[in-house]
């Protein structure tokens, strides 16, 4: 589950002193709006509409600081002010734009904020600087760092310590401190907090003849090589293995996306997807091995990994 901001009544019931600082904040945020309330009215007078939505709103911040005795009270009264501003400014923007000017703006590829309702709020009265890249990711943002990150990982590839010339001279203890420093090379790249190195499981081929080389464990938050693989098959083959840990590298970044969505560029549909994807991927695998491949996340992986 993702990480989400809580508070607990009992600690901040009469605080005073967070009470006094959400005032000043709340304050110093009713004068901002002013402001910016007061440099439209004197840009163009076809904000007018909007600057009298402005300054009712500031008042009712103002006022609300005012009337508050815990902060649990401040909170809720400014998560209303907070609704119903986006609405009435929403609002007035549809009565200011027009029709067209409306359904033009809603096809520009924004994205949806992927922060809780509280959350919103939270940065909202700490003034809380976002980036909006990724607390509202559009799908071209997330294909943007995708290619970005794939080209950093076409980058490593080139390096001679993980050239296919060195692989097939290096022995088998060799290979895999070689995978295990890929893969944090790549973990880098990706912004990904796992265990640093590679646990290496022993499983020869089913009994359709198929063969896993790879897996990541959420759980554990690590990377597995098949080790029996990796011993037993021609270096020619076992060289794949690097694009095996970039595979396994994405499908911990799915997990970090759902679990973190504003610290990653993944948009909300995709975040859904790969949610709905990890809830039903052992029902799938027991369906079959084409269920198993048609899964969002592992089309994903194979994808970033460059094995389609």
């Amino acid at each position: 589950m993702g990480s989400k901001f809580h508070f607990s009544t009992d600690q901040i019931q009469n605080s005073k002193d967070e009470f006094n600082a959400i005032c000043l904040r709340l304050k110093e945020n009713a004068r901002q709006i002013d402001s910016i309330a007061a440099t439209m009215e004197s840009s163009a007078d076809d904000n007018a509409d909007l600057y009298s939505a402005l300054t009712s709103i500031s008042g009712k911040v103002y006022d609300e600081a005012l009337k508050c005795e815990t902060l649990q009270q401040a909170i809720e009264r400014v998560i209303g002010i907070y609704l119903s501003c986006e609405e009435g400014i929403l609002s007035k923007f549809r009565d200011i734009a027009g029709g067209d000017a409306i359904e033009a703006y809603s096809k520009i590829d924004t994205g949806i904020d992927k922060r809780s309702t509280i959350e919103k709020i939270i940065d909202f009265i700490l003034f809380k600087k976002v980036n909006k890249d990724y607390v509202a990711t559009s799908s071209a943002k997330e294909a943007a760092s995708d290619k970005k990150m794939m080209e950093q990982i076409k980058r490593i590839n080139k390096k001679s310590a993980y050239s296919e010339e060195k692989w097939v001279a290096a022995d088998y203890a060799q290979r895999k401190e070689m995978l295990v420093s890929y893969m944090n090379e790549v973990a880098g790249v990706l912004g990904l907090n796992i265990y640093s190195s590679i646990t290496f499981f022993n499983e020869k081929e089913d009994g359709e003849g198929r063969i896993s080389v790879g897996r990541y464990d959420e759980r554990l938050k690590r990377i597995k090589i098949n080790e029996y693989y990796l011993k037993n098959y021609p270096a020619e083959y076992t060289f794949g293995l690097y694009t095996t840990v970039v595979h396994e590298l994405r499908h911990a970044y799915q997990h970090a996306a759902i679990s973190n969505p504003t610290k990653y560029c993944v948009s909300q549909e995709t975040i859904n997807k790969w949610k709905h994807s990890f809830d039903i991927y052992e029902e799938e695998m027991e369906k079959g091995y084409e269920n198993y491949r048609n899964l969002e996340v592992e089309k994903d992986a194979r994808m970033f990994a460059g094995q389609d």
